[in-house]
Formats: C-alpha cells, sequence, structure tokens
C-alpha cells in the first residue's frame, strides 16, 4: 500500500470508512479557567506564599514545588514576582509588589545587624583580632542588603546580547585549485 500526504478532510474521510472514527460531531466546548495545557490555575494567595517561602529560603525550588504541587519554574516565577516563567520581563503588579515588601523586610534586618556590626567597631576594638569577625559580618550585611534591595529605576540588572556578524569573505580571497581531467 503505498503511503502519501493528504489533506485532514481525506484522512479523517479515511478513519471513518475504516471505523475508526466516527463522522458525528461529538465535541463539547467547556469552560474551565486553567492554567497552561491541563495545569490548574494557582490563586493568587498560594502564589505569594510560594514566593515567600522561596525567597525565605524555606527550602530548595524542587522542595517547594513539590510541596505546593506547582513545577520549579513555577517557583523561579513567583520568586521574581512573574506568574510564569513566560511573564518573566512584564511580573504581575500585585505578586512584584508582595515579593517586594519582603525583600525590603529582610533588607531592614539585614541594615539594622550591619548598623550593630559597625558600632561595634570602635577604636578601642580596631586594636584587638575580633575586629575582622565584625569587618566579615558587616561585609556579608551590606551584600544581603545589595542582593535583596528591589531595583531601583536607575539600576539596570537586564540581560544583554550582543550578537556579532561574521566577517564576509568574497570569493576571490580564496585560492583557487584547478583540477585536469
Amino acid at each position: 500500500m503505498p503511503l502519501g500526504i493528504v489533506n485532514d478532510s481525506d484522512f479523517n474521510r479515511e478513519l471513518v470508512k475504516l471505523g475508526i472514527i466516527n463522522d458525528e460531531p461529538n465535541g463539547q466546548v467547556i469552560d474551565i479557567v486553567r492554567g497552561r495545557g491541563a495545569a490548574r490555575e494557582i490563586p493568587v494567595s498560594i502564589r505569594e506564599i510560594i514566593a515567600e517561602e522561596a525567597i525565605n529560603k524555606a527550602g530548595t525550588g524542587s522542595e517547594i514545588a513539590r510541596t505546593f504541587g506547582v513545577s520549579p519554574s513555577s517557583v523561579s516565577a513567583y520568586k521574581h514576582g512573574a506568574t510564569s516563567t513566560a511573564s518573566y520581563n512584564s511580573p504581575d503588579n500585585d505578586l512584584q509588589d508582595h515579593t517586594n515588601r519582603i525583600k525590603e523586610k529582610i533588607t531592614g534586618r539585614a541594615r539594622s545587624r550591619l548598623m550593630m556590626a559597625l558600632k561595634e567597631i570602635t577604636p578601642d576594638k580596631l586594636v584587638s583580632a575580633k575586629v575582622r569577625d565584625l569587618a566579615g559580618i558587616a561585609k556579608d550585611m551590606s551584600a544581603v542588603v545589595k542582593n535583596m534591595e528591589p531595583n531601583g529605576p536607575l539600576i539596570d540588572n537586564s540581560t544583554k546580547v550582543v550578537v556579532y556578524r561574521p566577517h564576509m569573505r568574497e570569493e576571490s580571497e580564496f585560492e583557487v585549485i584547478t583540477v585536469n581531467e
């Protein structure tokens, strides 16, 4: 039996002849709220909890995903204020505000600890060896503050892609080899 390319209507007609499908339309449209594909829509309140758990490092992304029954990519998206990895560049405003409030709370605590550590670095303690420990705490807390602050309007942390055009060579630049037959 030869194989060939047929259009959809011819293909369906052959399936009806073979009894694989019947030609009566029996489809039904059901309007349900879902996420992508067969996945269910995750409520906003659950997204916020997942984001908070991810920001507070309550476990790895896969552990949090398993706990809440979502994908690890969803955990990552919620942590960044987006509803999916496809919407990273246009995050959900409410979810973004929630994640920013969590980060600001952490930043405030880190600033407080940073100031306490800096206050402990007194001229008297500069003589002792423990100042290295206090400087390490101050450095670590400043890194936390820097990493947890939401991006300001003047900070651009976007990914930049540079594409270089390859150098085009002319045919005359190549060596010609003549073959006699």
